[in-house]
């Protein structure tokens, strides 16, 4: 072999070599960035550690419902990950009907009346509060979820980067990030066969944590939530008797 054929197969070799370390890096690395990048947009994990503590939202928005669009008022308390409390009045030919559920990450029940719910329900609870825990980003900081970076998607005209995150014995979540402002914009989960998204806007900012007030509701592409965000706080304490069957 002359010393030009050494030089290109040296050359040959190093590429490889290049090609084939970054191949092997990429995945996790380019993920673990974006949930960096979004943990610094969402006010940093200081201020992130708050979702620690259980929180009140108050929701105004329309559902689709068996005759339409019908407005409806929902109050929610949520002590992640795995306690939820949801008080709701539903609109309906100008006649108000008031229900909720209760789920202390055990056993849930629907009111008013103290039905239980099935195991699909229980299931569902599980995996709903479990992808919305994801959402608040610092429980990825655990080794134990797999982190994959996704194809940029556009969203609303504005690329956007997205994670998968899975771990064993738990649903894959995906989360979607504005690609300039790495807010999450979009957050989306399979149940039963059925595609659940979620997309975020109108980004408001509480004592430093950034989160978005509008959130529109998809199963299998259709739209049958939209909704706003009128009241958020972070509760100090509180009773975990409002979660167990009343």
């Amino acid at each position: 072999m002359d010393a030009r054929c050494l030089a290109l197969g040296i050359v040959a070799l190093m590429t490889w070599l290049v090609t084939d370390a970054v191949a092997e890096e990429p995945e996790p690395a380019a993920a673990r960035k974006i949930i960096d990048r979004a943990i610094e947009a969402a006010g940093g994990r200081e201020v992130l550690k708050r979702y620690e503590k259980p929180f009140y939202m108050k929701r105004q928005g329309k559902a689709l419902g068996g005759t339409g669009w019908e407005d409806f008022t929902i109050k929610v308390t949520t002590w992640l990950p795995d306690k939820l409390r949801t008080d709701q009045e539903l609109t309906r030919h100008g006649k108000k009907t008031p229900f909720g559920i209760r789920f202390n990450g055990e056993k849930g029940f629907h009111v008013p009346g103290t039905r239980e719910m099935d195991a699909s329900a229980l299931r569902n609870m599980r995996e709903l509060l479990y992808s919305q825990w994801l959402a608040t980003l610092l429980p990825l900081d655990d080794p134990q979820f797999k982190l994959t970076a996704l194809d940029e998607i556009m969203l609303d005209g504005r690329p956007a980067v997205g994670v998968n995150i899975s771990c064993e014995d738990r649903p894959a979540v995906r989360l979607y990030f504005d690609k300039e402002a790495m807010t999450l914009v979009k957050h989306s989960r399979e149940f039963n066969g059925r595609l659940f998204e979620e997309t975020y806007d109108d980004f408001a900012e509480l004592d430093g944590l950034v989160y978005p007030k509008r959130i529109v509701q998809y199963a299998n592409g259709k739209k049958f939530v939209e909704m706003s965000t009128a009241e958020f706080k972070f509760l100090d304490e509180v009773d975990e008797a409002i979660f167990e069957q009343p």
